[in-house]
């Protein structure tokens, strides 16, 4: 492990705690020997709108190092000499504890986009074009190519109901796409995550701790869009002609859906594909505990082997939890679904999760 932040040392007094988690993290010697004073570490990451965020318990002992609101830091895990990179962000927040510990918390560029809202309208602009400028507005980087399938969008609003973040994940998810921050705390977004290879294979009695695959009753059966075209959209004037709705699957429960922001049968049809893929994901997701891994981020595939009913497949990853103490070592929660959840119009099967 390896982490970078902040300032220099402040003198204090603790005890045996810190030797311990200092022999069971191997902390470095140059510099604030931050690793050396880490008592746990806790890293939660996931797709949008969720938002990251780092919480660093140190002990207070002499010669701890010491940070301020602000300061800059990254986190590298991994065996040694294979260091993995996993998050990059700044300190948001400090605990001052009675008991010689501090809790240091740190956010990325998700945290600042969901503390920023605006109010400004766009027209006739891509999708890639409005993350790029609402990135703008909160002064961070983002990255992504939602391909030729972008076409301008006759109108969005950004209204401060919600958050840059919130809309952001709303825009992406228009092209059928998500959205993160990566570990160098710039903001991502692709569609089709779950074909991408697999960056681990992990084994049931062998990487894993826990496993726990949900079957969950039907979210969504018919999924009925409205978008622009209608004359209560508060968008467009009733004269303007246009297709306006675009349905999805069959049966019970019946969803509506009313966005005037939706202008074209293709955009309308993306979104009741987005909807119908939220409600497959709601009905068959999973958590899974691993030995520690920094592979294991959110948008990554991963592929299972040797689960106990059958279920063995390539699976995506939606959020991480990095917990690493020195009492249970490293541990790696992850919520996942099936990869090809969407696969065959999102008529078929979870992988074997439903």
């Amino acid at each position: 492990m390896e982490i970078t932040l902040g300032g220099g040392s402040d003198p204090g007094g603790f005890g045996g705690i810190a030797e311990a988690a200092a022999s069971l993290l191997g902390g470095g010697s140059s510099g604030p020997a931050w690793a050396e004073h880490l008592i746990a570490l806790s890293l939660v990451q996931g797709l949008a709108p969720g938002v990251d965020h780092l919480d660093l318990l140190i002990a207070h002992t002499e010669g701890a190092p010491t940070a301020a609101l602000g300061d800059s830091g990254q986190v590298s895990m991994g065996p040694r000499g294979a260091l993995e990179l996993v998050f990059t962000g700044q300190v948001v927040g400090i605990e001052r504890r009675g008991d010689h510990l501090r809790r240091y918390r740190l956010a990325n560029a998700g945290h600042t986009l969901a503390g920023t809202r605006i109010n400004q309208s766009v027209t006739a602009m891509s999708v890639a074009d409005a993350l790029q400028l609402a990135a703008g507005e909160a002064g961070v980087g983002i990255q992504g190519d939602l391909g030729s399938s972008d076409p301008p969008l006759a109108q969005y609003a950004f209204d401060d109901s919600r958050s840059l973040w919130q809309h952001m994940a709303a825009l992406v998810a228009l092209r059928g796409a998500r959205l993160w921050c990566d570990a160098d705390d710039n903001i991502r977004f692709a569609d089709a995550l779950g074909d991408a290879d697999p960056v681990a294979e992990l084994g049931y009695g062998r990487d894993l701790l826990e496993v726990r695959l949900w079957q969950r009753s039907t979210h969504s059966g018919s999924v009925t869009v409205f978008g622009g075209g209608r004359g209560d959209d508060g968008f467009t004037l009733r004269k303007q002609v246009g297709p306006n709705r675009a349905t999805g699957g069959d049966g019970a429960p019946q969803r509506f859906h009313r966005d005037g922001v939706l202008q074209s049968q293709a955009e309308l049809t993306a979104r009741v594909d987005a909807l119908r893929l939220a409600g497959a994901w709601r009905t068959g997701a999973g958590e899974l505990v691993a030995a520690g891994s920094a592979a294991l981020a959110p948008g990554r595939t991963i592929e299972l082997t040797s689960l106990p009913d059958g279920d063995d497949g390539r699976y995506l990853i939606l959020a991480s939890h990095h917990r690493l103490d020195h009492r249970d070592g490293w541990r790696t929660r992850i919520e996942i679904v099936a990869a090809n959840a969407g696969a065959s119009g999102l008529g078929g099967t979870l992988g074997g999760l439903l």
